[in-house]
């Protein structure tokens, strides 16, 4: 038989194991809501860049291999992995902002005084010297095709 509690037409279960999971689920619940809970951060400088003139803005890539650098006139691309600058592009002097888009790996550069933005795709090239390998076909060929396996 259901058991009333004094609110019109509420009605408890009588299984004794759910009430008493119940009230400890409440009860714990409250308590770890109101404690706090401190934690210890540690900063490292893991590499200190100096520049030659100011930078006016950066963004990291999205897979953290290039830090893109926007100093007057040019973007500096910056290798985290190599730690190095490895290309310079000139930009427009007007442009002051630069973001990454979140899919597509979009640079997109602003100008606040020209009221104007620049979409750039970066598509990295890379040169792989392929003399003294093996090949087949003209050596000289303006295509190659080159293929990274194991024959062992």
């Amino acid at each position: 038989m259901p058991v009333s509690i004094g609110f019109p037409r509420l009605r408890m279960i009588q299984n004794r194991r759910f009430i008493s999971v119940l009230l400890f689920i409440l009860i714990s619940g409250f308590w770890v809501g109101a404690t706090s809970v401190y934690a210890k951060m540690e900063l490292t400088v893991k590499k200190k860049l100096q520049f030659k003139q100011e930078p006016l803005a950066m963004v990291s890539s999205r897979d953290g291999k290039h830090l893109y650098i926007l100093f007057e006139g040019k973007l500096l691309v910056y290798s985290l992995l190599e730690s190095k600058g490895q290309y310079t592009v000139s930009v427009d002097k007007s442009i002051d902002k630069i973001t990454l888009s979140d899919k597509n790996e979009l640079l997109i550069l602003a100008s606040s005084t020209e009221k104007t933005a620049q979409i750039l795709k970066i598509d990295f090239i890379h040169q792989i010297d392929t003399s003294g390998l093996p090949y087949q076909g003209p050596q000289d060929a303006p295509v190659t095709l080159i293929a990274f396996v194991d024959y062992q």
